[in-house]
């Protein structure tokens, strides 16, 4: 409530009252809901999204703290053969740690108001998550955060014979996706057997990017994901 009465108050308003009336009788009604259940002996258990609104107050009042050239989502399965793209930006986790993750306390404890017990909706995304550009709107142009891309010279000593102009383009048709933070390393895209470019190598470079594909999504992360978890 503090975040938004400052956002609203550097904006001079600009129609936001509305949205604080909102949130002061959701606020209101949900701390009465609670203590109705719990004069009846109910306890109420709530819901956190990983993720929060690009246009948000979190968001608007703290722009530092997520990753705003990028949104989550999921890659392709069985239920969402393009992935799913969530809209949301990403934790910046190295400005989060700077003031021991503040923000998501913050937003823990006012949970804690109407919910005597909760669960984090994607509790996988805070130590990976599928990052897609903001200029994408497939999944299938995402890749792990934090993850380990690959070298140019790593994809070769594979056995691919890596030719940028052939297999690094724009759109789904891409092999290689270039890493966001280092333009000479690289992520195998998503399912790259079903793409066009895919089809047209010999069997022989079928068989080095399979190995590199399923070395890096099935096993190169593993032991470092591992350490990171326990550091």
């Amino acid at each position: 409530m503090h975040d938004y009465a400052q956002f609203c108050a550097e904006r001079d308003g600009n129609g936001l009252e509305i949205h604080l009336f909102l949130q002061y009788h959701c606020d209101k009604q949900l701390r009465e809901a609670v203590k109705d259940l719990h004069d009846k002996g109910l306890l109420l258990k709530g819901d956190i999204p990983i993720g929060v609104n690009p246009e948000g107050v979190d968001v608007k009042s703290h722009p530092d703290l997520f990753n705003l050239d990028v949104q989550v989502g999921a890659p392709p399965d069985d239920f969402a053969a393009e992935g799913q793209n969530w809209g949301f930006p990403s934790y910046n986790w190295e400005a989060m740690a700077k003031d021991d993750y503040a923000w998501w306390q913050r937003r823990l404890q006012v949970m804690a108001r109407y919910f005597d017990a909760y669960r984090i909706d994607h509790i996988l995304g805070f130590f990976r998550i599928w990052e897609i550009p903001q200029t994408a709107k497939s999944g299938l142009l995402g890749h792990f955060s934090p993850a380990l891309p690959l070298s140019m010279e790593e994809i070769e000593n594979q056995g691919f014979h890596f030719i940028k102009s052939k297999h690094l383009k724009n759109g789904v048709e891409t092999l290689f996706i270039p890493d966001p933070h280092d333009s000479e390393k690289y992520h195998p895209r998503i399912e790259l057997q079903k793409t066009k470019a895919y089809q047209t190598l010999s069997d022989d470079q079928k068989q080095a990017i399979d190995h590199i594909y399923e070395d890096f999504y099935y096993h190169r992360h593993n032991e470092w994901h591992d350490s990171r978890l326990c550091a």
